[in-house]
Formats: structure tokens, sequence, C-alpha cells
């Protein structure tokens, strides 16, 4: 068992799927630069029960509970009615009617999963066994298709992880939640491609809840060595386990994380740097340098909504053959041009910082 420490480089966010509406589920003070969720027993305390039915009324029509509230309370603050209060970072809502919401553990703390954080340390080592000899795997179509002859990562994820759960060699290595103390709501924007240019395209601009940068907390890393050693000795696992072990498995991930980057600096560069980007380059090179600063017992690892579609997939279709990748995006996007950029689409922070980067060290 190993105890983790847990930090947030970038503002991340892993949504609970709920999405509370303005003026029903919360308010904005914008003046105090906070957004208080509401506390349905503080909102009655205030209101009394006499005061019901036009409560309801405003909850109808998503508006008019705030002047309800300062009729009864005209010094109106946060703390007077709030569940939790989020500051609000990276500008504010403009006209979103809702947030989405970060995932939260039953004691209303916000939560990453440890089935986030195994999901991303999968995809790492998925990216590493792909890349090993060149990328062979991904240049034999066969290798790249299922049984009904669809594009699919089945093959290969049985190839190098097992054939099923039970022979799954990640079934050694259990990861804990991640609880937190405290989020932020932020603005999320989309920038795509229009034409030949980069845009922010506000059809896309979305307000979401984040556990903000520099939060730290702990969670537990388990590795089932008695259940290791039982399987090495019966030919369970098809891959050498040795991977799990820290510190190669930080160091993998390391090498994952910055390879990446490194390749979305460069995409970047070629592509002149759109001023549309802000301080998103910026922020990228700090995550590379904070890799090559690792000790052995320390990582950077990117998850949670907005990470984008390279770091969901881990990019091993770069390794693939020009004509099956150029097969492969006509799948993705019939509508489209074979030689148009992708993905097109990626979601950042107002101020152009990427989201779901955390540091892990183990102790």
């Amino acid at each position: 068992m190993s105890n983790l420490t847990l930090t947030t480089l970038t503002p991340t966010h892993i949504g609970s799927g709920e999405k509370p509406l303005r003026e029903v589920d919360f308010l904005l003070f914008e003046q105090q630069g906070q957004l208080a969720i509401l506390d349905p027993e503080k909102v009655l305390g205030i209101l009394g029960s006499e005061q019901v039915n036009q409560w309801v009324a405003c909850v109808d029509a998503q508006s008019g509970l705030r002047n309800l509230l300062e009729k009864r309370k005209p010094d109106l603050a946060p703390a007077d009615i709030s569940l939790r209060i989020l500051p609000i970072q990276h500008r504010g809502m403009g006209d979103k009617a809702n947030l989405h919401e970060q995932m939260h553990d039953g004691m209303g703390r916000p939560l990453m999963p440890g089935s986030s954080l195994k999901g991303a340390v999968r995809t790492a080592l998925f990216a590493h066994f792909i890349n090993r000899n060149d990328g062979d795997d991904a240049k034999t179509l066969s290798n790249l298709l299922d049984r009904r002859n669809t594009f699919s990562d089945s093959f290969l994820s049985r190839k190098y992880f097992g054939e099923d759960p039970n022979h799954d060699m990640l079934r050694l290595l259990r990861v804990g939640d991640a609880s937190f103390q405290s989020t932020a709501c932020a603005k999320a924007e989309t920038i795509n491609l229009k034409g030949k240019e980069w845009i922010l395209d506000t059809r896309f601009t979305q307000f979401i809840e984040v556990i903000p940068q520099g939060e730290t907390t702990t969670l537990a890393l388990h590795f089932d060595a008695v259940t290791e050693k039982n399987a090495l000795e019966k030919g369970y696992f098809k891959t050498d386990t040795a991977v799990l072990h820290l510190p190669k498995l930080f160091d993998l991930i390391n090498q994952h994380t910055r390879n990446l980057a490194v390749r979305e600096i460069e995409h970047w560069k070629k592509e002149s740097e759109p001023e549309v980007l802000g301080c998103y380059l910026e922020v990228l090179q700090n995550i590379v340098e904070a890799t090559r600063q690792c000790a052995p017992n320390e990582c950077v690892i990117r998850l949670g909504w907005g990470s984008g579609f390279r770091n969901m997939t881990g990019d091993w279709h770069i390794n693939m053959t020009d004509d099956d990748y150029y097969e492969l995006l006509r799948k993705l996007r019939p509508r489209h041009p074979e030689d148009m950029t992708y993905p097109k689409s990626f979601r950042v922070l107002a101020d152009g910082t990427p989201l779901g980067f955390v540091k892990m060290a183990a102790a």
C-alpha cells in the first residue's frame, strides 16, 4: 500500500452529470466574485412557509428568486443561503443558464474517482505498449478492427492487458478515490477551426465547477503483490507486470504526458501560434518542465472533462499508415474533408488554461 499526494496543476473537472440551474439551484454574487449553491433549509428560513408558493413560482419561471429573498433580507450574502460557495475564476458566467457540477462524494466533498485516475494510467500504458517497436502494431489494419470490421482498440487492448477482466493485469493495481475540500467555477470555451482560422466558438461555451489549481489531497494506491506472484507462476498475464511497479510506472506516465504536450506545442508552432490560444502553450511548456523535474516517485498525468481527444486516446493513431488513418477519419467524420486537421476543436478555460493536469507523488 502506498499513500499518494495528489496536487492539481491546472483546474480539473469530472462531472456528476447534474446541471444546477441559475436562479433555481444557485445564485450569482458577481460583485463578491462568488456563486452560492442553494441550501433549501436556509432559503426557507429566510422566506418562511408563507412564501413557499412565491418560491415555487420563481423556480418555475427560473427568475426572481434573488428579488424575493432580498425583500426579506436586503443585505443578502452568499453565506446566508448557501450549501457551498464557489469562487468565480477564469471569467464570469455570462448568459449561461446552468452549471456543470463537479462530482462529489457522500460527504459532499469534491471527488476525483479512483476509476478516473486508473483509466488515465491505462491510457498511458496503452500508448507505451503501442509505441514500442516503432508502433508496428498500429500499422497492421487487422489489429485495429473488430469482428464487425469497425475501428476498435479491443484487439490490442486484449493483447496488451489480457483477454478478459480476470486476466487483465491492471487488476493488480487498485487506485483509491481522492476527495478534496473546495471547488471553484469557471468559464470553459471551445477553440474551433473555421475555414483556415482558429476561433473561439461561443456556441459551445460552458460554465463548469472545477477542483482549482493548487489543491492537494491524499489517496491510496495498492499493488497486489501476492496475486502477482501466483499469477506469474501460472503464466496468467500476457504482459510483464514490471511496468506496474514504482518507479517504472511513474516514469512511463511522465514520458506519455510529456510526449503528448510536446507534440501539441509543435503542432501549434506550425500553425503560427494563433492569438486565440491565450496562455495555452505557456502552460503546456510548464507541464513539460514539470515532467522533467519529477523525482522517481512523482508523475504528472492528465484526466477528466476537457482533456481532449489526443489525451483520451493516448494519440496512438499517429503510428497508423496514411491510408488507414484517412479511412479512420472518413469513419469518424464523413462530412469533412480528409485533409482537415483532426481534431478541429478542443476545450480550454477562458484564458486558455488547459484542464485536467495533476501531479501524483508517492510517500
